[in-house]
């Protein structure tokens, strides 16, 4: 069985052109998600490439649209080429008896179950397309609805029109999706006035101090749900639904090709999950670091503690690292405590955070109230200084715990368009409650923690010192927590694990040899990988072993270090 080949098309004059004016290309995004999975996939930078390409299947994520554009895809479609694309090939369905309708902001998408989640996925924007040539409409099919604003809104289109040419096919998404992965994780602007409060009161994030959940792109009445003590909660992770449909549909039109498409697995072998804990130093005092150190101790679970300022003692210190726990930055920009939003502040504190605690190499940050401003400042800051993981996407009001950034998935963010869009080389790990149940009951954790086994995302808790030393309820409540994690074979790991692994998975490069079978190259001797590799119907009557992972059928394979490279059959 032979790999399909896999390229996204960025043209370059036409992100250039964009950029020059300031417009983002957000659909370079892509690259990212299939990465994520371990995808092979290639780029090009030339709409005239696909002339001579080899391919088996083409995002058209950037690319003009005009009848230049549309002759080449056409082409390259008759001879048995899939082109998928969100939104765009405007003149290429004009020739089917579509026309382009305005773009529309916010809506919710209902799918079948083959390519979607069975809840309706909340985008951000869709281009609707509307029949005007009923004798050439017969030749699309249409797939999934679009709904304005809310799931009874008014019905503005279908998700999908698909259309065969030749011996290939054109899908075209509606959705922006890639735009709307990207609104829901770092927002759709870059953060300068505070954001809108829930009506009801839980949510008051208008209160002067600008942070991460200012830019959040949810509905605080549509997309939040109430446990059964009527706590609120952000219900659904919408970027990772969004990004299961991506790869559902590669995956299936790649096996119906009669290929596969090996990606690995979100995690090592017989790690179900992952969770983590994480703890801000607020206060500094080293009574509450002991009480905290003592209640790990028994749990014997190793977190992430985030240093703010001064830090704590240096004996402290000293005995939380000895524990085995990780020492990362705090970074305090709230005006109320004379701090400031800026990167000679951020320097000048993570100097002293590396002198007080004797690490040089700090890898994890997490701001101090989720203090945030602009687009990626703070992220460039934490390049600059080797910091490779930040914690700050997270709730700072009682009303918006949960999914409030649309995944529990670690991801790399993007830049705005004055980088070109740039990936920044910071892993963002978003938590998902803080310091229950004050701050939320604890009714809250077992649905996220459905949602987050379902999306095998991260279950990230902040549990401040301060409020373990104070409350006998919140040490309960943790002990509660990681009982709960360890009945459902979650492993509990730091920020600097979890980022270790990811930057560890994404330099395994999958590829099938001559006779069908998987070789990887750079993997780590640290972890035992898991590839999946999807089959065909015909495969499936000669071997046993099939799971179904992202609606196809799929053959495992764990793979272990060798000194260079590693052959699986």
């Amino acid at each position: 069985m032979r790999m399909a080949r896999v390229a996204i098309i960025i043209d370059e004059k036409a992100a250039l052109r964009n950029w020059k004016y300031g417009l983002n290309v957000f659909n370079t995004y892509l690259g990212e998600i299939l990465a994520h999975v371990g995808i092979r996939f290639e780029w090009m930078y030339d709409i005239n490439d696909l002339q001579q390409s080899q391919v088996d299947i083409v995002y058209a994520a950037h690319v003009n649209d005009d009848l230049e554009t549309t002759t080449i895809i056409r082409e390259f479609v008759e001879n048995g080429g899939t082109v998928i694309a969100f939104s765009g090939l405007h003149t290429l369905f004009n020739q089917y008896g579509y026309v382009k309708n305005a773009t529309r902001n916010v809506g919710y998408a209902k799918l079948p179950d083959s390519i979607g989640d069975s809840h309706p996925i909340r985008y951000i924007s869709a281009t609707p397309l509307s029949a005007h040539d009923e004798k050439r409409e017969l030749e699309v099919s249409e797939i999934g609805e679009l709904y304005d604003q809310s799931p009874s809104g008014e019905k503005i289109g279908s998700a999908i029109q698909q259309v065969k040419i030749g011996e290939g096919m054109v899908c075209r998404w509606a959705v922006h999706i890639i735009e709307s992965i990207v609104g829901f994780q770092q927002s759709t602007s870059p953060i300068v006035e505070d954001g809108v409060p829930a009506k009801d009161g839980t949510g008051k994030v208008n209160d002067g101090i600008l942070k991460r959940d200012d830019g959040i792109e949810m509905d605080w009445t549509l997309d939040r749900k109430k446990t059964t003590t009527s706590q609120s909660y952000f219900a659904h992770p919408y970027g990772d639904l969004w990004r299961d449909v991506i790869i559902r549909q590669l995956l299936g039109i790649a096996v119906r090709k009669g290929a596969t498409l090996p990606f690995i697995g979100y995690w090592p072998n017989e790690v179900k999950g992952v969770a983590m804990f994480s703890h801000d130093s607020d206060g500094n005092i080293d009574d509450h670091a002991r009480v905290t150190l003592d209640l790990l101790e028994e749990l014997q679970i190793n977190t992430t503690w985030c240093i703010m300022d001064q830090g704590y003692s240096s004996e402290m210190h000293q005995r939380i690292q000895e524990a085995g726990h990780e020492l990362a930055f705090h970074y305090n920009a709230r005006p109320e405590d004379n701090g400031f939003w800026g990167e000679q502040h951020f320097d000048e504190q993570l100097k002293v955070c590396r002198d007080v605690t004797g690490v040089k190499e700090i890898v994890s940050n997490k701001n101090h109230y989720t203090r945030f401003e602009g687009w990626g400042e703070l992220y460039s800051w934490c390049e600059k200084n080797g910091i490779q993981s930040d914690q700050t996407n997270g709730p700072s009001k009682k009303g918006n715990v949960g999914f409030l950034f649309g995944t529990c998935q670690p991801f790399f963010p993007i830049a705005w368009s004055n980088e070109k869009n740039r990936l920044y080389d910071v892993v963002q790990l978003s938590y998902v409650a803080p310091d229950i149940p004050h701050w939320s009951d604890d009714s809250v954790v077992l649905p996220l923690l459905d949602e987050i086994e379902r999306n095998e995302g991260i279950a990230h808790f902040l549990f401040h010192q301060s409020r373990i030393h104070k409350a006998e309820e919140v040490r309960d409540a943790f002990r509660d927590v990681v009982m709960e994690l360890r009945h459902r074979g979650f492993a509990i790991w730091t920020g600097k694990q979890i980022n270790d692994w990811v930057r560890a998975k994404r330099k395994v490069r999958i590829e099938l040899d001559s006779n069908g079978s998987v070789r990887c190259s750079n993997l780590s001797t640290d972890y035992q990988v898991v590839v999946w590799i999807p089959i065909t119907s015909e495969q499936e009557k000669d071997d046993g072993t099939i799971e179904r992972r992202f609606g196809v059928n799929c053959r495992k394979k764990v793979l272990n270090a060798l000194p260079e490279k590693q052959f699986e059959s």
